[in-house]
């Protein structure tokens, strides 16, 4: 029992652990044993740490600061809101950014589920927020280079 509580509170290892479980369904493969539903908790688990290392090694330090400050704002961000922010971004490391658009600077965001568009806004999504639980919890730098 204390095995299937570490992570339970995390949707994106409820989302892949269904996953799991659909895979092995297709395979006509028994899953009900308490053992197995163990191991596809650590397996779910194991891919959602390896997500988060990925989208980790990959942000810059802005985007994360991004990130954070899109948390507090419930209603999201507007697109001059996300523009000053790139702005000062680039502004600091101006030999970086130097071919670099809002929407290059936002892209990776988007494409790894950390972000989408709502109406004219731009917020946080449950995803997004999962990692930044996750960044709090890991003792991971906040503050990165860029």
């Amino acid at each position: 029992e204390a095995l299937m509580k570490i992570g339970d509170k995390l949707s994106t290892i409820t989302d892949r652990e269904n996953l799991i479980k659909e895979d092995l369904d297709a395979r006509k493969l028994d899953y009900t044993n308490g053992t197995s539903q163990v191991l596809i908790r650590h397996l779910a688990i194991s891919r959602v740490m390896t997500w988060f290392e990925k989208i980790y090694s990959t942000l810059f330090g802005s985007q994360i600061l991004l990130l954070i400050n899109l948390e507090e704002l419930t209603e999201g961000m507007t697109k001059d809101d996300l523009l000053s922010h790139f702005n000062s971004t680039k502004e600091k490391n101006p030999n970086t950014f130097v071919e670099w658009n809002l929407s290059k600077y936002l892209e990776y965001l988007y494409t790894s589920g950390l972000l989408e568009k709502k109406g004219e806004r731009v917020i946080l999504t449950a995803s997004g927020s999962e990692f930044l639980s996750l960044l709090n919890e890991s003792g991971y730098l906040k503050e990165k280079a860029l």
